[in-house]
């Protein structure tokens, strides 16, 4: 072959190369900006991660609080001196305590489904029942309905059941919401604006008597 046949040849190769070498640094380019749109867009679902866990974490702290005031709200219209504590983690498990303050200004913090026979755990139960339905957006308006809410708030000279009573009369007028209750307690019973008696017949007919 004469060196004018080798160059030809070298030219129609060098631009067969450097037509696929083009052609890859074209390809090369575009994945170079698919690779920068994706870190943008991975970026972007981070700093949205992170800022839902924020307003989650938030949200939790806020919706905490109010739980907790409420909570504290009853304890203490009901057996003075305690303190409602709620923890919530990231799965929204929550830990429940009930803070009692003493007479030496230490306190202790005690499980309410295991003190004051059952009491603490009426009280927490029906004012988070409250709150949470006090929460909800849109606001809903519907009537609160509890079946013995004080079955375990002890009775007699402390006068708990009667405490009972008169908190769900304010949570009535404060929240301007109607509660309806069924009960076995006089004391929760004669604070309602209306109130019923219901006996069931020895045929098993019931029948409502107005009472009040």
């Amino acid at each position: 072959m004469n060196t004018e046949a080798f160059l030809n040849t070298l030219k129609e190769k060098y631009y067969r190369d450097n037509t696929v070498l083009n052609k890859l640094l074209d390809e090369k380019r575009v994945v170079e900006e698919e690779l920068a749109e994706a870190q943008k867009e991975r970026e972007w679902l981070e700093l949205q991660r992170v800022l839902l866990k924020d307003a989650s974490t938030e949200a939790r702290k806020q919706a905490g609080q109010v739980l907790e005031d409420i909570g504290t709200h009853a304890l203490q219209y009901i057996f003075e001196d305690k303190e409602l504590k709620i923890e919530f983690n990231e799965r929204d498990e929550a830990n429940v305590w009930v803070v009692k303050h003493l007479a030496d200004g230490s306190s202790v913090t005690v499980d309410p489904v295991r003190a004051d026979g059952g009491g603490y755990a009426d009280a927490v139960a029906f004012s988070l029942n409250i709150a949470m339905l006090h929460m909800q957006e849109p606001k809903n308006m519907a009537p609160m309905f509890f079946d013995e809410p004080s079955k375990y708030v002890s009775k007699g000279d402390k006068g708990y059941a009667e405490r009972v009573a008169r908190f769900f009369y304010e949570i009535s007028t404060d929240l301007d919401r109607q509660i309806f209750m069924v009960t076995h307690d006089t004391s929760l019973a004669s604070i309602g604006e209306v109130s019923y008696n219901l006996q069931q017949n020895d045929m098993g007919v019931s029948r409502a008597t107005k009472i009040k």
